[in-house]
């Protein structure tokens, strides 16, 4: 050791040994963290969560301490806070309410205080880690904070890798001490740090670079990596490549600081899955060898070249939508680094459905893991959506859990194909990690809901159909299906689950909203709030950030009282700062602390019990929970009849991104609006049938419509009226009359039945008419 190196040696260990003294003096015995090595056994993780806390110091008397002890050797500490001007002081151990050492929780400041004195001032963290023998670790970190950590007096040097803090530590046999210099940052003032063994912190690394493993556009003979991933394991990493019809190249391995390597098996214009294995775990990423600006035009091409109606057009057409929209991204996203990841993945997906454009989804296992599908609706024929997530490996001889994910008021406004929530890649990459963790597939549909909407029986009927779809194309275990959601979309869960209790094997809610008392919420009948006694036999989890302004505790403080009276399984857990930071909630779309409480859930060790629902009122809004069609007069050609329809397939169309043409043939593309010459007498015994007028020109609809018209209530000519019946053809469903005093000249005022329609009969006054 050079002389500099040993001062700089000397000067560390000093400033370390006054620091430990600082931190001990007054406390009987520091904290412990047990590790225990036996034999040949390894950990997996331990996370430190008992420190000592000494704080905090100015940055003038910490410099002051590190300047003089560094000088001198020896320093007189002081009983008391050193500076009498900062009113915060803790010296002695501190054990985290709620999971996560949060220096505001350890001060005593509030969430909402807007002080930022622990920004302008060093506070200092301590614990002892116990091992029976020598072992090397890695320690990762989580914190915004500006962070100094030293173990055994050494100061410990990251692993050069982006964005994920790294350490290498040696631990002695005995009694070692990991010391903490913190200063906060940008109001984030949490530390966490967890110990892992190599194959362990190699699977996290892993995790960690779902989807981010190589640059995503790479040439036809070289691949360039976004990290130095052998830089944490001196074990093998290897990657391959594979097309979509399972063709694989041969292996390359990794090399410690090398990032450029040569793949000879590559060809031009092609999509392929790049495979990394580290540490016994698999991850993949989508990449490709042909620009992302040719994208569009290559696969619109192809699918121009389809014939008409084929039965995955409506699939390719979605993804294409997805491509375009993309494509017309300017601004923020063309500056965001992962832009150029999100690409490959549909080009990906489009090129396997191209591959296999007479199979399905489902059936292939060169599928990626990360999928948008699309269906046709029983409700109305019309496209649906849904997002599917399976692990990286699927064995299609087995059966697996299912997490089905509602989401949340906010994400309603936007076409789920281009939602902000998916919008960030690095959510995606979480999502397949989480798939692949727990060995579930995951689903979150579409299902027409709307920016601050309930859930109307229309999108719980389209919530079934989405996972019936999906069971039928991936083998999914019915006793182990999952429901997960957070903050608003937590309310419509419940909602869909008190409606369903036989569904769900068990529920996670993180931060759920549990009474609304807007004007959305009229079906009082069917509230959580009132059904909430049918989820007795249901494993519940709730769980939230005690720091959390947006959705805080007492949003959701009576559903806990209510899941005691009930007598509901359920679990409450607070965990500090879960809802911000990397791992908000506002971002998740599935979360470990769910699939960790659902893993050992299935319905068939539930107690059966009798479940209770509200009287079967005939409404509105059950109308659209069924198949159903639309049936206007073709014949009547009058300008005001013709505005009528109109309004109606454009608000139909605004609000559910479904397309209702009326010069097409409505019924072979099984579109809900549809002139009455085409409607035949089975389909008004099969569907739930919404009349718009009374005059029809066809005798099979003149015919059905007599008799609905005879169960309408007296209609003054200044109303409007929508009026649900029996149907008249089939006891089980529902007709519709949309008409007026005036017949069928009337504007279209009742907006968006299957969310209003509440009432048997709706009215409504038509005097500005």
């Amino acid at each position: 050791m050079t002389a500099r190196n040993q001062h700089q040696h000397k000067c560390i260990s000093a400033t370390f040994g006054l620091m430990l003294l600082l931190l001990f003096h007054a406390c009987d015995k520091p904290p412990v963290t047990a590790v225990y090595y036996a034999g040949d056994s390894e950990i997996t993780e331990i996370c430190l969560e008992d420190w000592n806390v000494a704080g905090p110091f100015t940055m003038q008397n910490d410099s002051v301490v590190m300047r003089d002890f560094a000088a001198s050797h020896s320093f007189s500490l002081p009983v008391e806070k050193p500076d009498t001007a900062i009113k915060l002081w803790h010296k002695g151990p501190y054990h985290p309410r709620y999971g996560q050492l949060d220096l505001r929780e350890v001060f005593g400041i509030g969430v909402t205080d807007t002080t930022r004195i622990l920004e302008r001032t060093v506070t200092y963290l301590s614990c002892t880690i116990k091992a029976d023998r020598a072992k090397d670790l890695f320690l990762y970190v989580n914190t915004s904070m500006r962070c100094k950590e030293y173990v055994n007096g050494d100061s410990l040097t990251p692993v050069n890798v982006k964005e994920m803090k790294i350490y290498p530590v040696h631990l002695k046999a005995g009694d070692n001490t990991l010391l903490v210099r913190a200063q906060g940052a940008r109001k984030k003032y949490w530390y966490e740090a967890t110990l892992y063994d190599s194959t362990s912190m190699a699977g996290l690394y892993a995790e960690e670079h779902t989807g981010n493993i190589v640059n995503p556009v790479i040439s036809n003979d070289s691949i360039v990596l976004t990290d130095d991933h052998q830089a944490v394991t001196n074990n093998d990493i290897k990657l391959f490549f594979s097309d979509v019809y399972g063709n694989k190249t041969s292996e390359t391995v990794l090399r410690k600081g090398i990032v450029k390597y040569c793949v000879p098996g590559l060809k031009a214009d092609r999509a392929y899955i790049c495979s990394m294995v580290i540490g016994g775990d698999t991850v993949r990423q989508p990449v490709m060898t042909y620009a992302i600006e040719d994208v569009e035009a290559r696969f619109t091409a192809m699918r121009d070249s389809l014939s008409t109606g084929h039965p995955r057009a409506d699939e390719i057409d979605q993804l294409l939508y997805r491509v375009w929209k993309l494509g017309t991204v300017t601004g923020k996203m063309r500056e965001d680094r992962w832009y150029p990841f999100k690409m490959p993945w549909l080009a990906y997906q489009l090129e396997h459905v191209f591959a296999h454009i007479d199979g399905t989804y489902g059936n292939d296992a060169n599928e990626y893991n990360f999928k948008y599908l699309t269906y046709r609706s029983e409700l109305d024929g019309c496209p649906q959506r849904y997002i599917f997530v399976t692990p990286n490996n699927v064995d299609r001889g087995r059966k697996y859990p299912l997490v089905v994910v509602m989401r949340p008021c906010s994400e309603k406004r936007y076409h789920l194909f281009f939602s902000p929530q998916i919008s960030h890649q690095f959510v995606v990459n979480d999502m397949q990690a989480v798939a692949d963790r727990y060995d579930c597939f995951v689903i979150m549909p579409e299902a027409r809901m709307m920016l601050n909407e309930d859930l109307t029986p229309f999108a719980e009927a389209e919530m079934r159909l989405a996972i019936a779809d999906a069971r039928e194309h991936y083998n999914i275990d019915p006793d182990r299906i999952y429901l997960h959601a957070n903050c608003s979309g937590g309310y419509r869960a419940l909602r869909m689950a008190t409606q369903n209790p036989d569904l769900f094997a068990a529920i996670a809610l993180y931060a759920p909203v549990y009474r609304r008392n807007d004007e959305d919420n009229v079906y009082k009948a069917c509230a959580p709030e009132t059904m909430l006694g049918n989820l007795r036999a249901t494993p519940l989890l709730i769980y939230g950030d005690p720091a959390d302004t947006h959705s805080p505790f007492s949003v959701y403080a009576d559903l806990v009282e209510d899941c005691d009276k009930y007598h509901i399984p359920y679990r409450l857990t607070l965990r500090r700062n879960s809802g911000q930071g990397y791992h908000g909630y506002h971002r998740l779309i599935v979360g470990r602390d769910a699939c960790d409480f659902f893993k050992d859930k299935t319905k068939a060790h539930r107690t059966h019990v009798k479940y209770r629902f509200p009287v079967n009122d005939t409404t509105v809004a059950d109308f659209y929970s069924r198949p159903f069609i639309y049936v206007y007069n073709a014949a009547d050609t009058s300008a005001v009849y013709r505005q009528l329809v109109a309004d109606v397939r454009k608000e139909y169309e605004s609000y559910l991104y479904s397309i209702l043409p009326i010069d097409r043939d409505t019924v072979t593309c099984r579109m809900p609006l549809v002139p009455d010459t085409r409607v035949t007498r089975r389909m008004l015994a099969e569907k739930n049938v919404l009349l718009i007028g009374e005059n029809f020109g066809c005798h099979n609809v003149r015919a059905f419509a007599k008799e609905v018209i005879n169960a309408k209530p007296h209609v003054k000519e200044d109303e409007v009226v929508l009026t649900a019946t029996r149907n008249p053809y089939n006891s089980d469903g529902m007709a519709l009359l949309y008409t007026s005093g005036r017949g069928p000249h009337f504007k279209h005022i009742i907006n968006y039945p299957w969310r209003h329609g509440f009432r048997r009969t709706m009215t409504k006054d038509n005097d500005k008419i």
